[in-house]
């Protein structure tokens, strides 16, 4: 407990002890008159055992420390001690030479001129005496009266000076009937239990009521009924947070059921009556994360090892895996591995894949624990993969199309190679792996001549098989049309317009063909229709605003023989015009809600519903951007204001139109 949270208990309270008084040598006084009792003075605490004992606990309040020591009165001013004093021989006694030392220190302290110093030690002072009983007699704070008379008494504790004449500081208890027992201290309240990862964790509040107005500050602690569990009372104070543990058993036996009860002890160290809960306990520590993990890739497999847990009540481990590290990840052991094995090997993987693993211990109850940090594994292929077989060729004028059997083996994907007569070099004709078992051989006009193709698979660790079967093709010597030009190209308005004509034997060419690419250096993909000659022009529609293309032309011939592509033209597309939109429609369903109704655009633009909720007020967005709606709910709108709505058009550029005009619905 820190002091300051302590002093402010005694000053607030003027009870924060817990221990058992003594009473120290009495003089031959026989009456005293006693000055009136103050309660800002201090306090005195009065127990009663029925047969003539009583106790007595006092503390005065700070700065209030008598130098003489005290002398106790009973309500005839009769002196029943006659001075009890700090630090009295029997009472040192009992105590270590740390705590003799400790009590002439405080001692010292509680008469320094310095308040702050005076607040310390008497801070210091209750936490021993209420927790020590021997400190609190050492300290002079207690005291107990044997054979006392039957009847109701009071006590008065009066301060002495340094001569031991009475300071003015008077301490009166309240009345006390020696002839009846004081109720012993009410139980804690709300006992529960908490299994934690450092034991069982007990949670309890202060007791309801606190009979004749005793203090309790301290409590014991018992497991089974045998024994306490601490060596002196445990001390909490008046009051703690709740949400913290009272006290942690951290010698719990686990796996085992157990009773724990709670006692409220007083100033005077009386027990309450017990308050219990019961407990079964799991060992938690059998659930913790398993140490050492390591994962090995090897061909198609990967290993796992990690150190034995030690932990007898450990009923086995659940090996998890997954493809990503976030998961999802699923046990890949049926049951659990027993709780002696420290290896698993996961076999059948494919190569070339990244796997990611986690170890979870279970407890004997089948519940699994914290999983282990994962790590990942990265295993090859035992073997390559097989040479692809079965390829056909189907030759065309400009391409030859490519087809195989795909290979009984997890690839990656496909590599195509093309060898031309006269030329012992094999040509990788794709950069990037075919996924599927198809491959289209696009050649230019200039293009002919015997040929031979072979594919390779590649597994999914990058392995490569042998070359396939081979298989031949003949392309004719073709006579090509001239390569064409593009004499015009506009990306305005959303769209490109392309103008191009013949060259050369301008009656050989009968159509046109349009390529387009999104890189200088990429030929492209053909795009649309053929083009007729007499039409020499095109407009792509399938464009993005803000983005760049590039396009070639190709002239065909009467038979369907290629030019060569002209060169390319690059152009960027401007936004298309955006529309003002119709009007929206409102009606009110389920008052007061508005459903905005609106005709969806033509073009490529997104909608963006608005509303305006006062009629000088400015327009805020409602919905969108929306493309798959034609209404949305104004869920926001209230009984008595003037919602107005209206539409505005998107573009993909984040550009937007003339709003529509504005509509404010009647409420009926």
């Amino acid at each position: 407990m820190k002091i300051r949270v302590f002093y402010l208990f005694v000053t607030g309270l003027m009870a924060a002890a817990a221990c058992f008084g003594a009473q120290a040598p009495l003089g031959q006084i026989d009456r005293v008159q006693a000055p009136s009792a103050s309660n800002s003075q201090g306090r005195v605490i009065a127990s009663s055992d029925g047969n003539g004992q009583v106790q007595l606990f006092w503390l005065p309040a700070p700065g209030a420390w008598p130098a003489g020591g005290w002398r106790i009165l009973d309500e005839y001013d009769n002196v029943i001690a006659a001075r009890i004093v700090v630090a009295a021989p029997d009472a040192m006694n009992a105590l270590s030479s740390d705590g003799q030392e400790l009590v002439n220190k405080l001692a010292a302290g509680l008469l320094s001129a310095d308040a702050k110093t005076q607040s310390s030690s008497l801070g210091w002072a209750a936490l021993y005496s209420m927790s020590i009983p021997d400190f609190a007699r050492a300290m002079g704070l207690s005291c107990t009266l044997v054979k006392a008379e039957p009847g109701q008494h009071t006590y008065t504790v009066l301060g002495l000076n340094a001569t031991g004449a009475p300071n003015g500081l008077a301490l009166t208890s309240v009345a006390l009937n020696t002839s009846i027992a004081t109720p012993p201290p009410p139980p804690p309240a709300n006992v529960s239990a908490q299994i934690t990862a450092q034991g069982v964790a007990l949670y309890w509040l202060p007791a309801a009521n606190q009979q004749s107005n005793i203090p309790i500050v301290a409590y014991w602690v018992e497991r089974d009924g045998y024994g306490k569990l601490t060596d002196r009372p445990h001390v909490l104070g008046a009051s703690w947070n709740a949400k913290m543990p009272a006290y942690v058993d951290t010698n719990a036996p686990v796996e085992e059921e157990h009773d724990y009860s709670v006692y409220s002890v007083d100033v005077f160290g009386r027990l309450s009556a017990a308050a219990t809960v019961h407990v079964a306990i799991p060992d938690v520590k059998a659930k913790l994360a398993p140490i050492g993990l390591q994962v090995t890739a090897g061909n198609n497999k990967v290993s796992l090892q990690w150190k034995s847990g030690g932990n007898p009540n450990i009923a086995g481990y659940i090996v998890e895996r997954a493809q990503l590290y976030g998961g999802p990840y699923e046990a890949i052991t049926q049951t659990a591995l027993a709780p002696s094995a420290t290896t698993y090997e996961d076999i059948g993987l494919m190569g070339g894949t990244t796997y990611y693993y986690r170890l979870r211990s279970m407890d004997a109850r089948g519940e699994l624990g914290v999983a282990t940090q994962s790590l990942s594994a990265h295993p090859d292929n035992a073997d390559k993969p097989p040479a692809p077989s079965m390829l056909q060729l189907t030759v065309g004028n400009s391409r030859i199309h490519l087809s195989w059997q795909p290979v009984p083996f997890s690839v990656a994907g496909y590599y195509v190679e093309r060898q031309t007569k006269g030329d012992s070099r094999w040509k990788r004709l794709n950069a990037i792996l075919v996924k599927s078992t198809v491959y289209d051989d696009d050649f230019g006009a200039a293009t002919y001549g015997s040929m031979t193709y072979r594919i390779v698979a590649v597994g999914t660790d990058n392995k490569e098989s042998y070359p396939g079967e081979l298989a031949p093709a003949t392309l004719a010597d073709p006579t090509l049309p001239d390569k064409p030009a593009i004499t015009s190209i506009d990306g305005s308005g959303g769209k490109v317009l392309l103008k191009f004509k013949a060259n050369g034997q301008a009656t050989r060419t009968v159509q046109f063909l349009v390529l387009r690419s999104t890189d200088e250096n990429d030929i492209g993909l053909v795009i649309g229709d053929q083009v007729p000659v007499a039409t020499a022009q095109f407009t792509d529609d399938a464009v993005e605003a803000g983005d760049h293309y590039f396009y070639r032309v190709v002239a065909l011939d009467a038979t369907g023989n290629r030019s060569d592509p002209s060169l390319p033209a690059v152009v960027r597309v401007g936004a298309p015009p955006i529309p003002k939109p119709a009007a929206p429609a409102v009606a009110i369903v389920g008052q007061p809600f508005p459903a905005i109704s609106f005709v969806p655009p033509s073009g490529p633009f997104s909608v963006m519903v608005q509303v305006r909720r006062d009629s000088n007020g400015s327009w805020t967005t409602l919905a969108g951007p929306i493309q798959d709606q034609t209404q949305v709910l104004d869920m926001n709108a209230q009984t008595g204001t003037h919602n107005a709505y209206r539409i505005v058009y998107r573009a993909a550029n984040n550009q937007y139109g003339e709003p529509s005009d504005p509509i404010e619905p009647v409420a009926k």
